[in-house]
């Protein structure tokens, strides 16, 4: 797997504990995020003393993307009216972690918080931030050192942002905004949108991912149970539909470690399903 790779986002992880996606959002209990977390036992690494530390200090939190090299480095936020961002790292080996916490964007709500991880031992890399108000949607590209802001990117959705994907190599970016059925494309470069994809009229989109060769978007659906597949210029377009079409919400899909696979959070029926990325074939994973 690419070292750029982000690890698999906590909204699978949630499904896996049989935690409804809700619980991911803005005001996170600390119980609820331990349980989230304690999943990533089963993975490979925990990094359960490192948040046990965290939450002393962060509540209400909003999760975020956990790197995939050792130390693992967690990024939460805080959802309250003065915003604090902190970076956990937790050394498997040594079993120690340490937390820093700075202040950013204060007087805003998270809304979420993603990154994009060259290597977590080499922290240069870009950490993006988004509100959770209607009228601002901005994306925030911060300095994961300083937390200062080094670059902001308008996005012209049309309600609060709620998920923004970014490509295994950190070029691209896909926001995605609520009672909007578009898709937009940011090149993370450049800092301007590239592109506007729209989904159709029937559409709720709630999250997406990038495939590892940068050519197709997979978006969930929160309402219908279906998954949207895109190529990256918005020409080809396919909809994957889940369950037998049953009305289920779904949450945060991610790209299988080997890319081959699209791995889907059921958040209605608690369960994970599967998408062939070359075939298109689903199954229930497990």
């Amino acid at each position: 797997m690419p070292k750029s790779k982000i690890f698999i986002p906590l909204v699978l992880a949630a499904a896996l504990c049989g935690c409804d996606e809700s619980s991911l959002a803005v005001g996170t209990s600390a119980s609820v995020f331990t349980s989230i977390l304690a999943c990533f036992s089963d993975l490979g690494f925990n990094p359960i003393p490192c948040v046990a530390l965290a939450l002393t200090q962060l509540q209400p939190l909003v999760p975020a993307s956990i790197s995939d090299t050792a130390p693992y480095t967690i990024w939460v936020a805080e959802a309250n009216s003065n915003t604090a961002l902190s970076q956990i790292k937790y050394d498997p080996i040594a079993k120690t972690s340490t937390i820093t916490g700075v202040n950013v964007l204060t007087g805003v709500h998270a809304g979420g918080i993603t990154s994009w991880l060259g290597d977590s031992t080499q922290p240069q890399y870009s950490l993006y931030l988004w509100t959770n108000t209607s009228n601002d949607t901005t994306i925030y590209v911060l300095n994961p050192a300083t937390a200062a802001v080094n670059n902001k990117i308008s996005t012209p959705v049309s309600g609060r942002i709620l998920d923004f994907a970014i490509s295994v190599d950190g070029t691209i970016g896909i926001a995605v905004a609520q009672n909007d059925t578009n898709l937009y494309e940011v090149d993370l470069i450049k800092g301007k949108i590239l592109a506007t994809i729209n989904l159709g009229s029937s559409a709720h989109p709630r999250a997406s991912a990038i495939t590892s060769d940068n050519q197709f978007i997979y978006v969930t659906d929160s309402v219908n149970g279906t998954v949207y597949k895109t190529n990256v210029a918005g020409t080809a377009f396919n909809s994957i539909t889940l369950d037998g079409g049953t009305q289920a919400e779904l949450g945060k899909p991610t790209i299988a470690p080997d890319g081959l696979q699209v791995w889907v959070p059921n958040v209605t029926q608690n369960s994970i399903r599967t998408i062939d990325i070359q075939s298109g074939a689903t199954a229930l994973a497990g």
